[in-house]
């Protein structure tokens, strides 16, 4: 299964162009200094470093990483509950649906995340764990914090839950503390950092997740209940939900991943009260009960089917993910088609954020999967057409993806980005047109109004015919370019 699912997310990576966000992930990792993702950033930097700058080399950590995960499972069920079939349908059902196939595919913190959380789990949780483990385990959850925000939890909910328990036998008095002095000084470095930028992007991150516009805070809350298993994309989404249950009646080991998942739960209650929710942030919760889900489903050979027969519709709508994201036209057409599938394409706008919407050109789910098409033929399109301003007249846009395809795809063109605060820390930003130079070639959305400090800064504004970008079948991304210079003679 491992090998099945690393060959078939080798496949995705290696066909698939880099979509907006791996590329500003790929871009800034050349010279890390965000606050956040550290892992995932300085992987994406040492694999472009060895294989040179391409699609695959960037992803080509996420994939390993989401294999490992996939393999700690197997060990973390196993030694919860004893069975090799169990770690076998727990690996199936982690690799096997929509979110694990994509994370592990493209470049997507979540990759990390799963591999360090569900190795720190499985290091940690054995009944026999030893003094070795716990240190090990300790650096691993430590590789969860420096992966993604939501990694930070998993040391003080283990931590806490394993004090509760008292201390094991092959425990020295003295090993709890150094192991989490071990894990203070791997995070230290991040905590500063994010210190340092004020947290500014763990605001964007809640900001950008904000549904008090959208839902009461009653619909919030089932929604956080709903949305981690909605994301999985996959019938395998019921065996995830019944394991909470399964683990708490199974026992000591059970329930000390339930209260593990708690704290998680109580942290994210807590954040969707405040209006922000979004669908992968609850999957931890589910990884270290989940091999109590698939247990009970073993425990009968009746069960046993339907627990296979829910694996293998997790599988075949993962097929049906893969499918279209080598070739969305088909399925663009039959949205068209279908009245039903063309009304879940357009909820789109429902599940993003105000600035996204203002700053990305997708609105359907299909738009995202085109994505993967655009990046490499917009840059050199707009490298032809900057080219008749000269050499140094840089791009500049209010959409993140025109600067990072710019920046990423190897053009030696500067790209500014404009308008967009959640990338205010970035030397990229550009504050106004009076800190950018006296030519640009600016790239927006189609029937976007210029700015109006343009008007003030620049005295010849010329709109060049609309940009289209084929992105399969008769379906094109298309911008608006305009030429701008405080002089006539700047173009």
């Amino acid at each position: 299964m491992l090998a099945v699912s690393l060959g078939a997310r080798l496949w995705l990576a290696a066909s698939l162009g880099l979509q907006k966000d791996e590329a500003f992930y790929a871009v800034w990792a050349r010279a890390p200094d965000a606050g956040f993702a550290w892992i995932p950033l300085a992987a994406i930097r040492a694999s472009v470093s060895v294989l040179g700058e391409s699609a695959l080399a960037v992803r080509l950590p996420f994939v390993l990483a989401m294999t490992a995960a996939g393999a700690a499972a197997f060990l973390l069920a196993r030694s919860l509950t004893g069975s090799a079939a169990a770690g076998a349908w727990t690996v199936a059902l982690v690799l096997g649906n929509a979110w694990a196939h994509l994370a592990g595919s493209q470049a997507h913190p979540d990759a990390f995340l799963a591999c360090f959380w569900i190795g720190a789990l499985a290091a940690l949780a054995p009944r026999d764990r030893s003094r070795a483990a716990l240190y090990f385990g300790a650096a691993l959850a430590a590789g969860a914090a420096l992966s993604k925000y939501s990694g930070f939890l998993l040391w003080p909910a283990w931590l806490a839950v394993e004090r509760s328990r008292g201390r094991r036998p092959e425990d020295r008095p003295r090993d709890l503390p150094l192991a989490t002095l071990v894990w203070l000084a791997l995070v230290a470095p991040a905590v500063a950092a994010i210190a340092g930028e004020h947290a500014h992007w763990l605001r964007v991150a809640l900001h950008l997740s904000d549904w008090s516009d959208r839902a009461p805070a009653a619909a919030r809350l089932v929604l956080l209940a709903l949305f981690p298993l909605l994301h999985l994309v996959s019938t395998g989404a019921v065996v995830f939900a019944i394991a909470p249950w399964r683990a708490w009646r199974s026992g000591q080991e059970g329930r000390a991943m339930v209260w593990i998942a708690a704290v998680v739960l109580l942290l994210f209650t807590t954040v969707a009260m405040r209006g922000s929710l979004k669908g992968n942030w609850m999957l931890p919760a589910f990884w270290g009960v989940l091999p109590f889900g698939v247990a009970w489903f073993l425990a009968g050979p009746r069960r046993t089917r339907w627990l296979a027969g829910l694996a293998a519709g997790g599988v075949a709508v993962t097929a049906l993910v893969h499918a279209m994201a080598l070739d969305p036209s088909r399925f663009d057409r039959a949205a068209q088609q279908i009245d039903v599938l063309g009304s879940l394409d357009r909820t789109y706008p429902l599940a993003i954020s105000a600035e996204e919407r203002r700053h990305a050109t997708s609105r359907r789910w299909l738009d995202r999967a085109f994505e993967w098409r655009v990046a490499a033929p917009l840059a050199d399109s707009l490298a032809r057409r900057a080219a008749a301003g000269g050499v140094d007249v840089p791009v500049v846009s209010d959409l993140y993806e025109v600067v990072y395809a710019v920046q990423f795809h190897g053009t030696r063109r500067t790209a500014r980005m404009l308008r967009d605060e959640r990338f205010r820390l970035r030397p990229e930003f550009a504050r106004g047109p009076g800190s950018l130079p006296n030519s640009i070639l600016y790239v927006t959305a189609p029937d976007v109004e210029l700015p109006e400090a343009f008007f003030l800064w620049y005295r010849f504004l010329e709109r060049e015919p609309a940009l289209g970008i084929p992105v399969g079948g008769h379906a094109r991304r298309s911008y608006d370019v305009w030429r701008c210079g405080r002089n006539h003679g700047d173009w």
